[in-house]
């Protein structure tokens, strides 16, 4: 794709000056896709997607390839264009799924009270409301036209619009935004092999390209509705002076796009057309954009001066742009990130954040990751919460850590990250322990740090500044049972799978004088957890782990913190899948499994040796104790050998014999189920329908301990 050369800030600079010459001052018509990456058709060489009306203004305006968002998540990114400023400069509107300061300025008020006729369509701050957390809204200025078509709503605006007034418009998309129905883009007669490339952070299978088509239909779709607006506009004249801006808030809700620090996800379409005010119109600029650069854009148009708004705007104007008087290149730009879903990630009441902060320059982008201990997607355990669900994350998730494209999407990552975008756009080549770029790691660096350092950002302030981020409240309910019990967050091997987890956070309503029950076990017990306190309610008080409890060495290194201060009543326990499972680090199932190549982890001596130890630990509790038999491993499992289960329970019967253990024999119940209890072929997990029949009898051994306790004096 050949590319012209025109700077951010000149593009910004260049409409400034443009309304002194103009007839009149331009009106706006901001047009902002909700989760769209470089796919608007032929404007970025993109054939599986038709874009023909977005296509039609690029001819006559100009295609920017270099425009960058701050934030890649809705809210943050829409907050950066409304206040002209970087995420870290807006208070708790950095946050995504949070309050929105009530003093925070926007361009479109401004406007507003310059005369201006604003309206709306469809999002503009959002999720949620702009409101702070005692009640008070932020004015935006920016009114709703109640109509359900995107061509209808835009009319009635123009209807409305007082004579001779120019206006400020901005339409909302929903699209692409997930979800959207699997296999839409082939029903409507869209090819697989129509997708010229598959980034190479995903596995190129008919999952993902089916994935990709879907989400094609739906950019297709905002397509159809920025013709319908634009038709609106010709038919009442005013298509001459006004500057349309077709774009996007970021990338694609894709795993490693959307919500992330790497190219492809702050790199958005952008499409400007002005026919009275862009000079050269069809061409190219390769300038480093903004988002923030469109707030003292707006502004200048308007005939306000930016360094005199009262916004204190960091972001530079681009109207040179239209004129092709290109002055001095913008050097860099900034992005970064701060908590961007809630109750991701355990530590602070609304959960932690992934705080980081990039600087593209030239070749390279460089980010900084404030806290590489934390997952960058939430808690494996937690459903990873910062991706979309979708076809493609599902697979991935499927393919468990080790696999590289498990961890391009989920796994940890280094403070340090530095890529060549020219040679690696998909940025999956980190180069920052290469010694030759040494000087321009540290160069890069920084520069983002004073920077940063001179914008405020209370990250670069002193240790713990940073972490108020972390602590502003959300408007957002907790889950139940969060911040009740610890919740794990190192233990990156144990994993839940999907279908499981809606007995991870389940418990009992706590109703005082009801006996205490803890359930102990791994993603199976999880499975049935949830069944088990429904069918216990107003009888027992049921809880347990907010973790998958895996083998028997993180029982004992876990085990305390489990049982925490309660007294409990009875404990139904299970440790066995796990132990008996094959891993091998660079095995492509699910949790690294591999019963070919793999090593046990945990052989059947040092499995009877920790089991000991640990019913030895649960007997102090004074509890009655449940021991559940490991359930079967079917034929087809990737890591574990079928039969192995019923050594490793032969075991464990010797051992809970020797200490007066209860047994629920969950084994012997799981191999009598027909095969359809199970997920799928070789997978160790059930159904609804096969929980079920789990739950009754989870629920009746612990009834029946519970009686036997009554009746005895």
């Amino acid at each position: 794709m050949k590319s012209i050369f025109l700077s951010c800030i000149s593009l910004l600079s260049l409409l400034t000056a443009l309304p002194v010459n103009a007839d009149k001052q331009p009106n706006v018509l901001f047009i902002i896709a909700d989760d769209a990456s470089l796919h608007f058709g032929q404007s970025y060489d993109c054939d599986w997607v038709k874009t023909p009306n977005i296509d039609k203004l690029a001819k006559t305006g100009l295609i920017f390839d270099n425009c960058y968002v701050v934030s890649a998540k809705c809210a943050p990114c829409r907050v950066n264009i409304l206040t002209g400023r970087n995420t870290w400069q807006n208070g708790e509107a950095a946050n995504h799924r949070n309050y929105y300061p009530a003093n925070l300025p926007a361009f479109s008020k401004k406007l507003k009270d310059a005369g201006v006729y604003t309206g709306s369509r469809g999002k503009v701050w959002g999720p949620g409301r702009p409101i702070d957390s005692k009640g008070v809204i932020n004015d935006l200025a920016l009114p709703t036209m109640n109509k359900s078509k995107a061509g209808e709503a835009f009319a009635h605006f123009l209807a409305k619009r007082p004579a001779n007034t120019p206006f400020f418009y901005w339409h909302g998309s929903n699209d692409p935004h997930r979800g959207y129905p699997a296999g839409s883009g082939r029903k409507a007669g869209k090819k697989l092999s129509a997708i010229n490339r598959v980034p190479a952070y995903w596995p190129d299978n008919e999952t993902v390209r089916s994935d990709m088509l879907d989400y094609a239909l739906r950019v297709e779709r905002f397509d159809s509705h920025v013709g319908e607006i634009i038709t609106e506009l010709e038919k009442a004249g005013l298509a001459d002076n006004t500057l349309v801006i077709v774009t996007s808030d970021h990338g694609m809700p894709f795993p490693r796009v959307k919500g992330h620090t790497f190219d492809d996800a702050h790199r958005v379409p952008t499409v400007m057309s002005w026919p009275k005010g862009i000079k050269n119109p069809g061409k190219r600029v390769d300038d480093l954009v903004s988002f923030i650069d469109f707030a003292p854009t707006f502004l200048e148009l308007a005939g306000i001066d930016p360094s005199q708004s009262g916004m204190e705007v960091t972001g530079k104007s681009i109207t040179d742009l239209f004129t092709g008087e290109r002055p001095k290149q913008r050097p860099f730009l900034l992005i970064g990130r701060e908590r961007f879903d809630v109750y991701a990630r355990p530590g602070s009441a609304a959960g932690l954040g992934y705080p980081a902060r990039g600087i593209r320059s030239g070749d390279y982008l460089y980010v900084l990751n404030f806290t590489p201990d934390r997952w960058p997607c939430g808690n494996p355990e937690l459903g990873l919460k910062d991706t979309d669900d979708s076809p493609t994350k599902r697979l991935i998730e499927k393919l468990g850590p080790g696999n590289p494209y498990w961890e391009h999407a989920f796994g940890k990552r280094p403070t340090d990250m530095l890529f060549n975008v020219k040679k690696d756009p998909d940025c999956v080549n980190n180069l920052a322990d290469n010694k030759s770029l040494a000087t321009i790691l540290g160069r890069l660096k920084a520069t983002m740090m004073a920077e940063l350092k001179k914008q405020g950002d209370p990250r670069t302030l002193g240790e713990g500044k940073g972490d108020v981020f972390d602590n502003y409240p959300t408007p957002r309910k907790a889950p139940q049972g969060w911040g009740s019990t610890p919740i794990a967050t190192k233990e990156s091997q144990y994993f839940t799978p999907k279908q499981d987890l809606e007995g991870l956070n389940a418990q009992s309503e706590a109703v005082q004088g009801l006996p205490k029950v803890l359930i102990i076990g791994d993603s199976i017990s999880i499975g049935y957890t949830k069944l088990v306190v429904d069918q216990l309610k107003g009888v027992a008080n049921v809880q347990r782990p907010k973790s998958n409890c895996g083998p028997t060495t993180r029982g004992l290194t876990s085990l305390k913190k489990w049982l925490g201060t309660n007294k409990w009543d009875v404990i139904h326990f299970n440790w066995g899948l796990h132990d008996l499972c094959y891993r091998h680090p660079k095995a492509k199932a699910y949790g690294n499994r591999d019963k070919v190549n793999g090593s046990l982890s945990v052989p059947l001596d040092q499995y009877e040796k920790n089991l000991e130890q640990l019913v030895t630990q649960l007997k102090k509790t004074g509890a009655k104790l449940i021991w559940a038999s490991t359930t079967v491993v079917p034929e087809g499992e990737a890591g574990r050998k079928v039969g192995d289960e019923i050594k490793y329970n032969a075991i464990a019967l010797k051992i809970m014999a020797k200490h007066g253990v209860a047994i629920n024999d969950l084994h012997q119940l799981t191999a009598s189920l027909p095969a359809t209890s199970f997920t799928k072929p070789g997978d160790v997990h059930f159904t609804r329908a096969g929980y079920d029949k789990l739950a009754a009898q989870v629920a009746e051994s612990i009834l029946s301990v519970l009686k036997a306790e009554k009746k005895t004096p």
